[in-house]
Order: structure tokens, then sequence, then C-alpha cells
């Protein structure tokens, strides 16, 4: 008996050793395919090359197999259908990604999947360090004259890029770069470190005019300081299971918005008012439906401006997944946001539970939710996350 448990004890010492080199691999290719699309979002000329990229990804297809048959073997699954679910991300990413042709999909879900077992943490730190270092050797580049600073003239001002390739997506980096810090920090937040927050958002919407950008952020400090205010008061939201019914949000906010544009009536005095402060996103989304509809696994989109003659975009989040990626994708992503809120709130995660309701709102009105140079967020969904601590007195 005791030389049978020595050896179960050496088996799972073993696998213990290869899940945490394992957990490195990821993390480095993790990091490398962000810099890729990262890179791929600014104006710096550096591209590195798609061989590279190319290579990283083979070997990310090649680390989630050996994952998944791990997990399998160790019986490291919450419930026998999470293997399953894994399965299925990947199966409808990757005929999503044949169908469309758009590699972004199939990269999205490797590095969902990969992240099995790899602590938050330590993506939330890899990824960050990413974003910093790029968007600040961009900004750089563009106060500098180094690189071009998109400038583009609007009824508000002046927007700048600052080394991003449109003002809305630098106001989106900015964004979710602070999303996943507070996320990092969770308790450890302070009010100056959420003040400045709010400040360096002020900041980026003087230079940005990213109206949509502005108000997350400014819900999202606001939303910071209340969770910050209960926590002094010994008051975790998370505590509370009632709170698991926001699980469902993502998926009020998709027959929302399909809700919204079918009823879109373009004589309609209110819809065009409505279109006119959502910068004709309602018009051009009600366009798309018409154009394009809504299939199982998408259809291939046509966004660009020197090809069509003029201007069309998706960018509400949710009907350009179901347009360009199919329902079938869809329903798998809010399904994922359902698990992802009901995980924050199981290990009592409330800022997390904030980054999550916040990518909700950017969502309505902005259309990178599932580019990975923006949202890592999602990752979290099979990382292996620690449960929150008794509420302690936070700081200031």
């Amino acid at each position: 008996m005791k030389l049978g448990e020595h050896e179960m004890k050496s088996n799972q010492s073993v696998a213990d050793e290869i899940r945490k080199y394992m957990n490195y691999i990821y993390l480095i290719l993790f990091a490398g395919i962000t810099m890729w699309y990262y890179l791929y979002s600014t104006v710096l000329e550096y591209k590195y090359p798609y061989a590279l990229y190319l290579g990283l990804r083979y070997a990310l297809m090649a680390y989630v197999l050996v994952s998944i048959a791990l997990v399998v073997w160790q019986k490291q699954y919450s419930t026998v259908l999470e293997p399953v679910f894994m399965v299925l991300i990947l199966v409808s990413a990757g005929i999503v990604t044949y169908v469309v042709k758009d590699n972004a999909v199939i990269d999205f879900a490797l590095l969902l999947v990969g992240a099995k077992n790899v602590p938050w943490k330590r993506i939330a730190y890899v990824y960050l360090c990413v974003a910093v270092v790029i968007q600040g050797i961009a900004y750089y580049a563009a106060t500098t004259g180094i690189i071009a600073d998109i400038v583009i003239q609007s009824d508000r001002g002046i927007r700048h890029s600052l080394g991003i390739n449109y003002p809305t997506d630098m106001a989106a980096h900015m964004l979710f770069i602070m999303l996943v810090y507070a996320a990092l920090r969770e308790k450890k937040l302070t009010f100056f470190e959420i003040t400045l927050m709010g400040v360096v958002s002020y900041w980026v919407y003087g230079k940005t005019f990213a109206r949509n950008d502005f108000i997350c952020a400014m819900v999202m400090c606001l939303l910071l300081l209340v969770v910050k205010v209960l926590g002094l008061c010994n008051i975790q939201l998370s505590k509370h299971k009632a709170l698991k019914a926001g699980s469902i949000l993502m998926l009020v906010a998709v027959v929302g918005c399909m809700m919204a544009v079918t009823f879109y009536d373009p004589s309609s005095a209110l819809y065009q008012k409505l279109d006119t402060i959502f910068s004709q996103r309602f018009s051009l989304v009600y366009q798309g439906l018409a154009q394009y509809g809504i299939t199982a696994f998408g259809s291939f989109v046509e966004e660009n401006q020197a090809t069509l003659g003029y201007y069309f975009f998706l960018d509400n989040s949710f009907i350009r997944i179901a347009i360009k990626y199919g329902w079938v994708f869809l329903s798998v992503i809010t399904y994922i946001f359902y698990l992802c809120f009901n995980k924050a709130v199981d290990c009592r995660k409330d800022a997390m539970i904030v980054a999550l309701l916040i990518m909700l709102l950017f969502g309505i009105s902005e259309h990178h939710l599932i580019d990975i140079a923006f949202c890592p967020i999602w990752f979290m969904l099979f990382s292996s996350m620690k449960r929150q601590r008794k509420t302690e007195r936070g700081q200031n």
C-alpha cells in the first residue's frame, strides 16, 4: 500500500513539474501572438515576420492538444463536460476561420483553451508588459515625428491616434489596460490609483475624443470606487450569490441589440436622433444585417473603404460577431461570458466582475470585444484563479 502511495505521489510530482513548464511555454506563446496582433493595431513600421507568427501558431496548436490530453489524463476538470466544451470551442472557431478566412478567431480559441490551469495573474502580467511597452513606444514615436500620428477632423475637434491606427482604437487599448490592471490589483487597488485612471481616461478623451470609451472608463472608475468603499465597510458584493444573475447580461445585451436594429426605422425621428448620437452605428449595422444576414458560421464582410468606395463598418461587437462569425460562435461566446461571470463570483473577484460589466458596455458601441490585442479578460475562463480571502479593510 505504501509503495502504491509513493508511486502515485511520484507520478503526481512529475505531472506537476510538466504542468509548470507548460505554463511557461503558454505564457511565451501568449506573449508572442499578442505582440503580433498589438503591433498590427499600431502605425509602427516594424511587423515581425509572418513566418514567426505561423511558427508560434502551430506551436500553440500542439501545446493545446497536449494540454487537453493532460487535462483528461489527470482528470483536471471541474466537470466531465469541460473537455467537451473545450473541443466545441476549437471546432466552432476552426469552422468559422475556414469560412471567413480570419485567423484571429482560431487564435482566440487556442489561447482561451490553452490557458487551462495557467495562473490568471501571470497571463495578466504578460499582457500588461506587452501592451504598455508597445503602447509607450508607439506614443513616443508618434509624438516625436518618427511615425505618423493619424489625425481625424471631427465636429468634436481634432482626434489624435498617438501611434495607433485609429483614435478610437487608442482609447480602447487604454481602457483595457486599465481594466486588466484593476482586475490584477483586486483589493490592493487604492483610491489614488482609481483617481489616476480617471485622470488618464480624461486625458485620452481630450486627445482622441472617443466618447464611448470615455464613458466606459468613467463607469469603470465609479464602480471600482463603489467596490473600494464597500470593502472598507467590510462588504464584499461577490459574497452574495444573487449576483450570479449578472451572468445572463450578455444574453440580454445581444437580444436587446438585435431587437433595436431589427426594429430600426430610417424614417423615424427618434431613430435618426439616436443614429446621430451613436455616429451612424444603427444605420450601418442595419445595413450589415440587410446585406449579409446571420448564418451559422458567418460570412466574409467587406469593410475596406477603398474597395467599397464608401464608409461601412460594424461597430457593435455582438452583431458584428453574429454577422461575421455566425450565431453558433456568438452563442459560444455568450456562454463563455456566463461561465466567466459565475467564476468571478465564486472566486469573489469584485474587480473582475467590474471588468466583465465594462466589457459588455464596451461591446454595445465598439467592435474589439474578442480581439486578442484588446481584451485578454476572456482567458480567465479556464485559467487557475485563487479564491479571494475574507474581506479585509482596504488601503488608501
